[in-house]
Order: structure tokens, then C-alpha cells, then sequence
């Protein structure tokens, strides 16, 4: 709620409805829409923070005993460029539930997400191969820059007017570019990528993680 008036943010837009540090603020303009912008937390300068909103808000004015206020929000809060990079990854695929085959290493998987066209030799390459050994080579999948790039144009695609280098420099983080990188057989790719992202992080598995609540009355 915003000033008084029940906001609803439709859930396949709300990586686009992120609240970045010192919204609304008298000196910086908001960056995202004034009506569904709320206030900021500015937990530290160190952290570069953004929110996303997280679910419905109103049940919380009775439970903290807020009765009539005029804003009241709820949020998650992410390191900047969260949303654009996971925006990015679900214009593209990876968020898709659908049941499916999944290929056995990162890259085949990317491949088939993006449907792009398998990398292959070049032709003199597997010429030259053929004449030396008399076996033809398995054209091998897309990787490395090659892969890169076809991600690359996948997302300009999707969204033009995003910049895809944090979500490339994210895949790159993950290693889904490494052709040796096995995925998890999880039965679609948006339960693959979580058992990526799982097995990466590690937080959820390790003792001394905390999770962080804040409640801020402006």
C-alpha cells in the first residue's frame, strides 16, 4: 500500500518493479514508478541493495499493530542487479517449469534453452581430422565465447533495451560455460538451475548462514 491506495503488482513483472537504495528521496529521483515505489533501506553504504516486493503486504499492518498507516510494504532484499540478471534469465529460458529431457553437461542445456544451433568445426578442421585418422569428429557442443555469445543475443532479443553483460557475467560466475559442467537431472530447467544455484551458494547448507529481517517504520 502507498499512500493509502492498495498497489498490485502482477507476479511475471515484479523483477521489474525493483526498489533501489534512496528511492523517493527529496535529493535523488525515484528510478522506478512513483506510484509503486515505497521507501528505501539503506542498510549500509558497504552494501548495494535493491527490493523486490515480497507478497501481500496488508495482512502485517494488523499483525505489527500498524493500524492507519498510509504505506506499508514488505520486500526482499537483493544485491544490486538482482533483478535485472534474473529478469534476464527468464526472458531467456531458465525459468522454465515445463517437464523435459535435460542434456547431461551446462552447455547443452543452454543450447537447448536459447535454441541455438550446435557449434560445429569448421569444415577444413574436420578435414583435416578425417584425413589424419580416418574417423570423422563428433561435432562438439557450444562453449565458451561461442556459447557467450549466443546467450548474448538471446537476451538483447528478449529485452532490448537491457544490458545482458550481468546476467553473462553471472552464467560465467556459475560456470555453465565450462563444457565439463554436469547438470543436475531435476527434470526441467528452472529445477536444474535451483540445483545449480543451491550447490554454488552453499548458504542454505551451512551452519553459520543467517538470514537478515528488518522492519522499518519511515
Amino acid at each position: 500500500m502507498t499512500n493509502g491506495r492498495v498497489v498490485d503488482i502482477p507476479g511475471e513483472h515484479l523483477l521489474r518493479h525493483v526498489v533501489p537504495g534512496y528511492c523517493c528521496s527529496a535529493t535523488v529521483p525515484c528510478a522506478v514508478d512513483p506510484d509503486t515505489c515505497c521507501f528505501a533501506v539503506s542498510v549500509n553504504p558497504a552494501y548495494q541493495l535493491e527490493q523486490l516486493y515480497n507478497r501481500d503486504s496488508l495482512p502485517y499492518i494488523h499483525e505489527y499493530g500498524l493500524e492507519g498507516v498510509q504505506t506499508m510494504y514488505r520486500g526482499t532484499l537483493r544485491y544490486r542487479g538482482f533483478s535485472a540478471t534474473m529478469d534476464a534469465l527468464k526472458a531467456i529460458g531458465f525459468f522454465n517449469d515445463d517437464s523435459r529431457h535435460i542434456p547431461a553437461t551446462w552447455p547443452e542445456l543452454i543450447q537447448a534453452v536459447i535454441a541455438a544451433p550446435p557449434c560445429r568445426y569448421r569444415c577444413w578442421t574436420c578435414v583435416m581430422m578425417f584425413a589424419m585418422s580416418g574417423t570423422k569428429p563428433a561435432p562438439p557442443s557450444c562453449s565458451g565465447g561461442a556459447l557467450r555469445d549466443a546467450v548474448r543475443d538471446a537476451i538483447v532479443k528478449a529485452l532490448p533495451s537491457a544490458s545482458p553483460d550481468p546476467a553473462i557475467g553471472f552464467l560465467q560466475w556459475l560456470g555453465v560455460f565450462d563444457p565439463s559442467m554436469s547438470t543436475t537431472q531435476a527434470g526441467s530447467v528452472v529445477k536444474t538451475f535451483c540445483a545449480l544455484l543451491e550447490a554454488k551458494l552453499k548458504c542454505v547448507t551451512r551452519p553459520s548462514c543467517r538470514e537478515r529481517l528488518q522492519l522499518v517504520t519511515p
